[in-house]
């Protein structure tokens, strides 16, 4: 062979090995336990993956010369990188030690995001171990970064933007996670800020937060995505969201946040005014109490609950106020963190997130309770709220999933988006 007979060869053998390669990881995610749950997630983002490999592949369109060969040989690296991406993160998911937070992690976030599942929104959350200080998640507004080749495809901004438009949420913890449950709260937190970008509900948080408050209303709009996030998160989790927050936010100085968060004082006692909104006065007086958060000026504390009132009934998804849309029994927590304190046995038929509430929330007791010598082994007793979660697993699917593949215009809207890019 030589000439152009050896250039389409060649070709052809690299997009083997792509093909070689998404087939394994569709073949791992339909047979190996330890994947069975991502297989909609691989089939979701492959198709596309494979959609853009048909337009370079030599049997339907002819190498044309040894420039446009070596072009497609771009592509199929650019393709490579693309995929790399979620390979890096299911990896993850076969080391033993990562494997159970990962589990839990990706469960927490899939039921404050099935609402949206149920809706016919994009495919379930994948959570990921990342060097990231805090949680965070990939939004439109936040593309995600294929691995960095200098030189190469994949290095604009324009296609970091359409990449960011995934097929399901991708939420990113710090590695340091993985040996502390109790920090699952904040995931909500984080589902929140996707399920703003996926239903396009910027307008509607603005609207609501801008009929709410009196004063500072241009600071109140820059803060609004994350105060629906944080509100969003105590739709998940009530008190232990706000208690997991309250943690973090504990070192954080009094004039943190800028222009994209509330000052921490302002922005726990917010959230713990979403929790009286929602009906948790017991939680909402134990943050109080627990973290010794001081009350603001009664305008100011007046218009803290009409922010909370107005976004949990003035946005709405599904023709219906977020209020609703994730009900969690506060008194079943409560109750739950009583008996643990207690050695009592757990509830059998306790959900999933009761069970992630009650673990951050005797966590944060037992800590503020304990001296450092004496709070490992008190610490010990989370033991069988984790065991009760892992005993909620399935690897085959998620708790009430019902498995659907990714919508034909979805996955043909990411595919252009993607090729015009590597036309470009």
């Amino acid at each position: 062979m030589d000439g152009l007979i050896l250039q389409d060869w060649m070709l052809g053998q690299r997009l083997a090995a792509l093909d070689t390669e998404l087939d394994y990881w569709k073949d791992q995610t339909r047979t190996n336990r330890r994947f069975k749950r991502h297989h909609t997630q691989v089939e979701a983002f492959s198709q596309i993956i494979l959609d853009l490999r048909d337009s370079i592949d030599p049997k339907h369109t002819a190498v044309q010369d040894a420039s446009d060969a070596k072009e497609r040989v771009r592509v199929v690296l650019a393709l490579f990188r693309i995929w790399q991406f979620l390979r890096a993160k299911l990896v993850q998911r076969n080391d033993d030690s990562f494997r159970t937070f990962l589990w839990l992690a990706d469960e927490y976030a899939w039921l404050c995001y099935k609402p949206l599942y149920d809706a016919g929104l994009k495919q379930p959350p994948l959570v990921f171990l990342n060097g990231g200080y805090s949680p965070f998640t990939l939004t439109r507004s936040e593309g995600f970064e294929a691995e960095s080749v200098p030189h190469e495809l994949l290095r604009s901004q324009s296609l970091q933007d359409a990449m960011a438009s995934l097929p399901f949420p991708v939420i990113g913890v710090p590695w340091y996670q993985v040996r502390n449950l109790a920090d699952l709260p904040v995931i909500g937190h984080e589902v929140g800020h996707s399920v703003e970008a996926d239903l396009g509900l910027q307008t509607p948080i603005l609207d609501a937060i801008d009929s709410a408050v009196t004063d500072n209303k241009d600071q109140w709009a820059d803060w609004a995505s994350e105060v629906f996030a944080d509100i969003y998160g105590c739709l998940g989790c009530g008190a232990a969201f706000v208690d997991a927050l309250a943690r973090f936010l504990s070192s954080e100085s009094a004039d943190a946040g800028g222009d994209k968060y509330p000052p921490p004082a302002l922005r726990l006692q917010l959230n713990v005014e979403v929790l009286r909104s929602l009906g948790d006065e017991a939680g909402a007086a134990s943050i109080e109490n627990e973290w010794g958060t001081s009350q603001p000026p009664p305008p100011q504390r007046d218009d803290l609950r009409k922010v909370a009132d107005a976004v949990l009934d003035g946005v709405q998804v599904q023709g219906k106020p977020v209020r609703g849309l994730l009900p969690i029994d506060h008194s079943s927590v409560d109750e739950l963190v009583t008996r643990m304190v207690k050695s009592d046995p757990i509830p059998q038929g306790t959900p999933m997130r009761v069970l992630v509430a009650a673990y951050s929330r005797v966590y944060g007791k037992t800590v503020r309770e304990n001296t450092q010598q004496d709070v490992g082994a008190k610490l010990s007793r989370l033991d069988r709220l984790q065991r009760a979660m892992e005993g909620l697993l399935t690897p085959d699917t998620r708790s009430g999933e019902i498995q659907r593949p990714q919508s034909g215009k979805t996955r043909g809207r990411l595919s252009q988006m993607w090729k015009a890019e590597l036309n470009a």
